[in-house]
């Protein structure tokens, strides 16, 4: 991580400021899969968008705004006009978005800002070749990233469609297929 950063010229080449980012980047990341990650079973809830504003407000962030550019990508169309605050949405797991409120809250803006550029950066770098590629062949031979991480980020469709399966109780599917078409 800290070695592709160097690379791409990230706190003007300063290995000393590129590790403590990382390390702050690193530390973010951990939190976010700490509380996606616990087991317990899931509560459906539904509330309004207003309602979503109200409960989870990000600074400088807008759940209504969001909704209308995501509805406006996936459906192509021109306008998302037929959006509102009125809204319901359905919830899965109230508990993972008072975490997550409370991280981006509490979490500096350089850090965040840090994470998003790195998101993008690491989808890259396997493709930049040379001393990127040397960079991403050290880490995978060293045993830094096992065997299966590097199979489900390389084929994550089918990893899920074996994972699936073994994990979700029977009966899933109807719930489910009664949520989408509640």
């Amino acid at each position: 991580m800290t070695d592709s950063v160097y690379l791409l010229g990230g706190k003007a080449g300063n290995k000393t400021a590129i590790t403590a980012a990382m390390e702050d980047v690193l530390n973010f990341e951990t939190k976010l899969v700490e509380f996606s990650t616990k087991t317990g079973v899931s509560v459906y809830s539904r509330l309004s968008i207003q309602q979503l504003e109200a409960d989870y407000s990000i600074s400088d962030f807008n759940w209504l705004t969001y909704f209308k550019a995501v509805f406006t990508k996936v459906t192509g169309a021109a306008s998302s006009n037929s959006i509102n605050a009125e809204d319901v949405i359905q919830m899965t797991d109230k508990s993972y978005f008072d975490n997550l409120v409370t991280l981006l809250n509490n979490t500096p803006e350089e850090t965040l800002s840090n994470y998003a550029k790195w998101i993008v950066a690491k989808n890259f770098i396997p493709y930049l070749g040379g001393e990127y590629s040397n960079v991403i062949t050290a880490f995978v031979l060293n045993g830094k990233l096992p065997c299966v991480k590097l199979v489900s980020s390389e084929l994550p469709f089918a990893i899920s469609r074996l994972y699936t399966p073994s994990q979700v109780q029977s009966g899933t599917r109807t719930v489910l297929t009664e949520m989408v078409t509640d």
